[in-house]
């Protein structure tokens, strides 16, 4: 009965709009009468995306030294994005977002600090150009509450939780090891020769504010959200020491910046563009190391795992709108 009786109005608002009037004031016209019954959108988009996480290692036992940290990095990967969107009132709105990467440039360096007569003196590295990326997922759920309403502006609340998970693996590569005297071996590892796997989740609840220009044909918007109880976790395979390091981290802080702007082909069929900056501020932990089997072989204490995280993500596509 709804499809039915927009389609009777716009058949009219058709009719009775004269040919100077269609050509200045259309689209706004015709999306205003529309949005006020819209219910649903649906964002299918594509982009790309940069990430870097760093993954540390600290000794508890010498004053909190740092041992090990290992910098993954990717570039350039390209990521699918699908949202949809639900309004439940005319100032409320749910948002469901899911960003996954698919392929991209990876790198990560492996730096040791083993020698605690010069603990700020690296003693081993490894480099690997063959890092691959095995999985990327962002996926969020916000509660959007317009408070302000200033036409053309709209200023908004944001409620929401999301979680993100990335994966990496380290293939092959070369060395620079200190055997006798520092960095006095160098050679390199098998290519191909899988070394390390590194696996970031991180989850949290969040709030945010959000603030809108929408004049019809084109709207942009931009919001900020923050956390302080962002939960992380960490999962390091050393597949040539056959061990496998699960770190359990303390709370961290999450903070994000994003941007849209849109153009609206018609009512229904809208063309997108978002950009999002996000952050996981450094943070530590326990860590337990298992063999492959799934045997217990050492719990370390609070501090002697750490890690972080930041993504930058730019993505464009088509949102229809019903």
């Amino acid at each position: 009965m709804r499809l039915s009786l927009h389609v009777v109005s716009f058949a009219v608002l058709a009719i009775v709009s004269s040919p100077s009037f269609a050509a200045d004031e259309d689209i706004n016209s015709v999306y205003q009468a529309k949005n006020a019954n819209e219910t649903i959108t649906l964002d299918i988009g594509f982009g790309y995306m940069n990430a870097k996480a760093h993954e540390l290692v600290y000794d508890t036992t010498d004053g909190g030294r740092k041992l090990s940290e290992l910098i993954w990095e990717m570039d350039s990967a390209a990521v699918a994005q699908v949202g949809l969107g639900f309004k439940l009132s005319n100032d409320l709105a749910l948002k469901l977002r899911g960003t996954f990467g698919i392929d991209g440039d990876s790198y990560m360096e492996d730096y040791d600090w083993l020698d605690n007569t010069i603990p700020d003196t690296w003693t081993h590295l490894s480099q690997h150009d063959d890092t691959r990326l095995n999985g990327y997922n962002r996926l969020d759920a916000a509660l959007q509450w317009d408070f302000a309403d200033l036409d053309p502006v709209s200023i908004g609340a944001l409620l929401g939780v999301r979680v993100t998970n990335i994966k990496w693996s380290a293939h092959g590569g070369d060395y620079t090891y200190t055997t006798t005297t520092l960095r006095d071996t160098t050679g390199s590892f098998p290519d191909g020769e899988k070394g390390i796997t590194y696996e970031q989740i991180y989850g949290t609840p969040y709030l945010g504010l959000t603030a809108g220009f929408d004049n019809g044909d084109f709207a942009m918007s931009g919001s900020v959200i923050a956390s302080v109880v962002a939960k992380g976790s960490g999962e390091d395979h050393h597949w040539a020491r056959n061990l496998v390091f699960e770190d359990d981290l303390e709370l961290s802080t999450m903070f994000s910046l994003q941007a849209e702007a849109i153009y609206r082909f018609n009512p229904s069929y809208q063309f997108f563009v978002n950009a999002e900056y996000e952050r996981y501020a450094d943070t530590k932990g326990a860590t337990d190391v298992f063999d492959m089997l799934g045997n217990l072989v050492l719990a370390e204490g609070d501090g002697t795992a750490g890690s972080d995280h930041t993504s930058l993500t730019a993505v464009a596509g088509l949102r229809f709108a019903y």
